[in-house]
């Protein structure tokens, strides 16, 4: 059976389909700029002059965020690295965090300013495993 939709539907139906075309499309955190908040595990962190996290999405994808202050004392210093590493307790800790994939401008130390990297709007320790 074929259905005949009178022109002002198939109008609507299109408008629809452009309107929620980037919310589609923004659903995925590689892709998007500025994200809700979401369900991560703790992999991995820390850094010489700028501190990050390595984490692992619900698709099991893995995201290098940097922290830029918002991530807790999390981190012990290493005097043979002479930087930072995630203290052991929060390796496979689940946070809930913001991310956004936005220009550097200048914030972390070694990629330009134009590169777009994943920044920690907001994170939050659920459980610690």
């Amino acid at each position: 059976m074929i259905h005949q939709y009178p022109k002002n539907g198939s109008m609507l139906l299109f408008s629809l389909a452009i309107g929620f075309s980037p919310a589609i499309s923004s659903a995925d955190v590689t892709t998007q700029r500025t994200a809700d908040i979401k369900a991560y595990t703790l992999v991995s962190g820390g850094g010489i002059d700028d501190l990050s996290v390595q984490l692992k999405d619900v698709k099991n994808r893995d995201i290098n965020a940097y922290c830029v202050q918002h991530c807790g004392n999390w981190f012990v210093y290493n005097p043979e690295s002479d930087g930072y590493s995630l203290k052991k307790k929060y390796q496979g800790a689940k946070v809930w965090a913001s991310l956004s994939y936005e220009q550097n401008r200048d914030r972390i130390a070694g990629p330009s300013a134009d590169e777009e990297l994943f920044f920690i709007k907001k994170i939050k320790i659920e459980s610690i495993r």
